[in-house]
């Protein structure tokens, strides 16, 4: 089945959320059942905003720990809540930030409001009218997505929209106390491992994937069929000069990260904040010794975990039920043997520790 009609299948099931309103610059989507929780427990949130410069939509979904109720705020955070760091989140290829909740309830039960970016062509959260398999490889886009993210939650302002005859109405504060937005825990699966190590200062060279993709040793690389949109995503303003590197990010948790056949090794020995590399060894998807061990063994300094019983690319997503599949890869069913809840566990561990270390 082509990964695109797989794709569209998926965001039409039940098991995906459905498809939300058009996007509005700051439309917090809060609801009455989340604001009567009791104080401290772990609130979801999404907002949608928007990029004017690049006519470009972006959706975050939000985990944090909250409180009750606030004062002049949409987002109300407990006061037990990490006001000196935040993390960011960055889905695998044509995901979404949801279907790794386990990760942002982790760290916000741990006090770190956590933000899932949702990028545009490729998230299933858009609706299946904007899915488009080409965008897996407009990879540029994505670590801008974060950067803008991060522009805008650094106001902390929520502009309300009104008609265009309306006098401006004053605007709001997001969150009822201020986040250090400069300081940020940077994690990411698979395409958005990549991201995020791009954003650290990693640098692609598309060329090199596409001589590795003709080679017999990359058959077992099923990321090598997104190849097959390069011409296209080369017409939709690639610059390969362009530089990502966000000083914002202070640290990196790559799970199982891509684009290791189209990064350069010069660019990550050079790479000098804290990384921590999470990688299956017996991998069904992205080979580890081209993908997540070429960046373990490349960084220097970089803390790795390896999972070598069969753990698979997908089981770094949430539990799930549904059948459907990834260039013949299932999304939820693991190898026999592997609990992919003690596999998130075990992960889990390791990043609480990476993080508070």
């Amino acid at each position: 089945m082509k990964l695109f009609t797989v794709l569209t299948n998926l965001i039409l099931s039940g098991f995906m959320a459905t498809a939300l309103a058009p996007a509005q610059v700051w439309a917090a989507q809060p609801s009455v059942a989340a604001a009567a929780k009791p104080a401290n427990t772990v609130q979801v949130t999404e907002l949608d905003l928007y990029d004017n410069k690049r006519q470009r939509p972006v959706k975050i979904t939000l985990w944090y720990p909250a409180q009750a109720s606030c004062k002049d705020a949409s987002i109300c955070l407990a006061e037990r809540t990490k006001l000196n760091k935040a993390v960011v989140f960055s889905h695998g290829a044509m995901g979404a930030a949801k279907g790794y909740s386990w990760i942002g309830k982790m760290f916000a039960a741990q006090g770190y409001v956590t933000v899932g970016v949702n990028h545009y062509g490729e998230s299933w959260i858009y609706g299946p009218e904007h899915v488009n398999p080409a965008a897996a490889l407009q990879f540029w886009e994505r670590p801008v997505d974060i950067s803008f993210v991060l522009d805008q939650l650094s106001t902390n302002q929520q502009s309300v929209p009104s008609a265009t005859t309306a006098p401006s109405k004053p605007s709001q504060r997001i969150f009822n106390r201020e986040i250090a937005w400069d300081h940020i825990i940077a994690v990411g699966h698979s395409s958005g491992g990549a991201t995020v190590l791009t954003m650290a200062g990693s640098k692609l060279a598309f060329a090199d994937a596409a001589t590795y993709c003709a080679t017999a040793a990359a058959a077992p690389d099923r990321s090598c069929h997104y190849l097959k949109f390069q011409t296209e995503a080369n017409t939709k303003g690639y610059n390969p000069a362009q530089n990502f590197f966000d000083a914002r990010i202070q640290s990196v948790i790559a799970l199982d990260p891509a684009l290791g056949h189209a990064t350069t090794a010069q660019s990550l020995q050079a790479m000098t904040i804290p990384v921590l590399v999470i990688g299956s060894s017996q991998n069904d998807f992205l080979p580890y010794e081209r993908h997540a061990g070429f960046y373990a063994a490349t960084i220097p300094a970089a803390e790795s975990l390896v999972f070598a019983a069969g753990e698979g690319h997908f089981v770094y997503l949430d539990r799930c039920k549904h059948q459907y599949q990834a260039m013949g890869v299932a999304l939820c069913t693991d190898r026999p043997g592997i609990d992919r809840t003690l596999v998130h566990q075990k992960a889990g561990a390791a990043m609480l520790k990476f993080i508070q270390g």
